[in-house]
């Protein structure tokens, strides 16, 4: 694992080290393998529009920009031309300097460190040694963490906790009722929009929690105001991480988590460093520190990893995988999640505040060319709320064939031209965790859109940039790539569906509402058994094929890789590794 030379550091903590000689010599612009790459992709691009858009003028064409989503293409090999992965400090090239560091390579940096504001499962990820849940579940069965055990009532509505004694905070603070019923009385007082899965079980017109008390100092009790089938996974999630919070005297806020590991070092865009607490109620972990390093660049990612430079690679590109396969030194991690890829429309905005407009929308995607240009074939069309892992998935009866022509057909019978309601600005965002690279894709998409009369324009965003635009309504249509886990239905339901006065665009995008589908997400969560339950979701989802609500683009692996001397990495369900486990041999 460990470089050697001269340039291998002398202390036993993860560092980052002065540039090196260029990882590679800069290849011509014109060298004929790229000029190669470029004019076939630019042909098979040809060859799409004239069989599937052949409404398409070659003028046209030149207007969808398609030139442009040709050569992006072709870069995503340029890249390999240099040896560098990112801008100003993130240059430098990493050196592991003990096998008691494990370094892990990020595509993305977090937008906040407080796991209740954890929007994605890359803060799942990078979080989950430094914080700990009430409950966790591994194989399905919920088991004691900060919690030792609990009691529900009969009505199952009152959950009780018995807390651990022997835990403390990284601030010193000893675990107790108080700590939790200030935590949870936080999260309700505020109403911070980053708070969005908080906001979306358990608040809106008829909000789960009734109350939260302290019986006495090991003791807590919640009670609902009705009973919840998925209350303990709920508790269990990532998400729902227990914290102690501080105010600075300079306004800031700071959490304190109870985990193995400690935040030490932040550097915004470059890197998270975490290093083993001193004192754990869980034990002391196999390794000292854990260092996250931004790399954007996918391949980048990948050649760190085969140089043994890190020991960890998050999200691969879908034409990799073969890469890592032949490579003896490397194993692939598949989590038990899927990634969701979905062009999402705001239900806020002209023109898909008409149901007539978002099924023509439906037409216009072409899923299943998608999946084949930019996911490797990988993954499978599904047109459905809940994911194919989920015992509550439903298949959607909407017709979503692609038709460009139809689809057109339909946009000019209700808008004529489309210039009314002037340019769509489509948003995604340039590094997300759950997709190599979304640019592509969103470029090859506003082609498609924009050959059906619509005037689509990217907007591609960074994650602070994105989670704005999110927040605020700054957007018309908007490709996600999130990862989906087998988790209780109801959590992903009232996620996705959640009133969008009280999550402010943070999961709810399309910023759809319907009173109907919220008593039935009530409804299917107020009951254990599983067939009315099941009846619940079979209404949802009739709801939303009959108010055209759904954009599912396909549903495909996420796929991690690692050094095969890394062991104990095993996803739970939430997809999470939990580096706080591993162990380096």
């Amino acid at each position: 694992m460990s470089n050697s030379g001269k340039n291998k550091p002398k202390n036993n903590l993860c560092q980052f080290c002065p540039p090196g000689p260029a990882a590679g010599k800069r290849i011509n612009i014109q060298d004929s393998s790229i000029v190669g790459l470029a004019e076939n992709v630019k042909n098979e691009s040809q060859k799409f529009i004239s069989r599937e858009l052949g409404v398409v003028s070659s003028t046209h064409l030149g207007k969808m920009r398609f030139l442009a989503f040709c050569l992006l293409a072709a870069g995503i090999l340029m890249v390999l031309l240099y040896g560098w992965f990112g801008s100003g400090e993130e240059n430098k090239a990493w050196l592991k300097g003990s096998q008691r560091c494990l370094a892990v390579a990020i595509p993305c940096d977090l937008t906040d460190i407080d796991p209740a504001a954890a929007s994605n499962s890359l803060a799942s990820q990078v979080l989950s040694p430094v914080f700990d849940t009430l409950v966790k579940i591994e194989d399905g069965i919920v088991l004691p963490n900060l919690a030792k055990n609990w009691t529900c009532s009969a009505n199952g509505k009152v959950w009780t906790f018995n807390l651990r004694s022997e835990v403390f905070f990284h601030d010193g603070t000893q675990l107790s009722a108080q700590i939790i019923v200030d935590w949870i009385q936080r999260l309700i007082r505020e109403k911070d929009r980053r708070f969005g899965f908080f906001r979306a079980n358990f608040d809106g017109e008829r909000p789960l929690l009734a109350e939260v008390k302290s019986l006495d100092k090991f003791t807590v009790q919640f009670v609902l105001n009705y009973p919840c089938a998925d209350f303990l996974e709920l508790m269990a999630a990532p998400s729902m991480a227990v914290t102690v919070y501080v105010k600075e005297a300079d306004g800031s806020d700071k959490v304190y988590g109870s985990g193995p590991f400690v935040v030490v070092e932040r550097r915004i865009g470059q890197r998270l460093t975490l290093r083993s607490s001193s004192r754990c109620w869980r034990g002391k972990p196999a390794v000292d520190e854990i260092v996250f390093i931004v790399i954007t660049d996918p391949q980048s990612r990948i050649r760190e990893l085969e140089r043994g430079n890190v020991d960890i690679v998050l999200t691969l590109p879908a034409d990799r995988i073969a890469q890592i396969k032949k490579n003896k030194d490397l194993r692939l991690i598949k989590p038990k999640t899927l990634t969701k890829l979905s062009l999402v429309p705001n239900c806020t905005h002209r023109p898909f505040n008409d149901v007539r407009a978002r099924l023509a929308l439906n037409f216009a995607i072409p899923r299943k060319t998608v999946l084949q240009m930019f996911f490797g074939g990988r993954g499978q069309v599904r047109h459905a709320l809940f994911s194919p892992l989920s015992w509550a998935q439903v298949p959607s009866k909407l017709q979503t064939e692609y038709s460009a022509v139809k689809a057109k057909r339909m946009f000019s019978r209700i808008y004529g031209n489309g210039s009314e309601f002037g340019k769509l600005t489509l948003l995604y965002c340039k590094n997300v965790y759950a997709a190599a690279d979304l640019e592509p894709t969103a470029e090859f998409l506003a082609s498609c859109l924009n050959s059906t009369g619509l005037n689509t324009e990217l907007y591609g965003a960074t994650p602070e940039e994105y989670r704005r635009a999110l927040a605020g309504n700054l957007y018309d249509l908007c490709l996600v790539a999130e990862e989906v886990p087998a988790c209780d239905p109801s959590l992903e339901a009232n996620k996705m569906l959640a009133e969008p006065g009280v999550v402010h665009g943070e999961y709810n995008i399309s910023n759809y509402s319907s009173q109907r589908i919220l008593r039935l997400l009530e409804a299917a969560r107020s009951t254990k058994n599983r067939q009315e339950r099941l009846e619940c979701y079979k209404a949802v989802q009739a709801k939303l094929d009959n108010d055209a609500m759904e954009f599912n683009i396909g549903w495909t692996d996420l796929v991690h890789a690692c050094r095969k001397n890394v062991h104990d990495l095993d996803p739970d369900r939430w997809g999470v590794l939990h580096f706080e486990n591993a162990v380096i041999r």
